[in-house]
């Protein structure tokens, strides 16, 4: 009962408090103020592997991406990743983490990749995820005409 008197006077109910003359009171004046309260009051467990991040997709747009990712950890925390140093830590992680190995080192040696603004990380993420797939797209293709002209040697067909 404590609790809840606490509660109600913290969201601005403490005049409803104790008196009948607010039952036909409106609730609807003190519902952001109330939520408020309680979150702060309890706030979410946060499950760091609930929070993974999906994988980065072989042709995906890094900043899109980055984004789909902020967007989940917004909507899955109820608070901003970039808000708080413990969010902003295990945010970038997670993000880390759902890299390709070859772009996590890459990353890895990045000095005080973690303690640069969130524009200087994205910045950062999305030129060595770009790099990788450009590697990685003429690698394909190097091995395509490797294989076409093992295929045309192979036919017995000269040039």
């Amino acid at each position: 009962m404590a609790r809840m008197e606490d509660v109600l006077n913290d969201s601005g109910m403490d005049q409803v408090i104790d008196t009948p003359i607010y039952d036909g009171e409106s609730f609807d004046q003190y519902r952001l103020m109330m939520w408020e309260v309680l979150r702060m009051d309890y706030p979410t467990k946060i499950d760091p592997k609930s929070l993974k991040g999906e994988m980065l997709r072989e042709t995906e747009n890094p900043a899109a991406y980055l984004h789909r990712q902020l967007k989940y950890w917004k909507q899955e925390t109820e608070r901003e990743p970039e808000g708080d140093p413990l969010m902003t830590t295990m945010f970038r992680n997670s993000v880390l983490e759902a890299m390709p190995q070859q772009v996590k080192s890459k990353l890895e040696d990045v000095v005080g990749l973690n303690s640069k603004t969130h524009r200087e990380f994205c910045e950062h993420v999305t030129h060595a995820v770009e790099k990788y797939q450009k590697d990685e797209q003429k690698l394909k293709e190097q091995e395509k005409e490797a294989h076409k002209n093992s295929s045309w040697e192979g036919s017995g067909q000269k040039s």
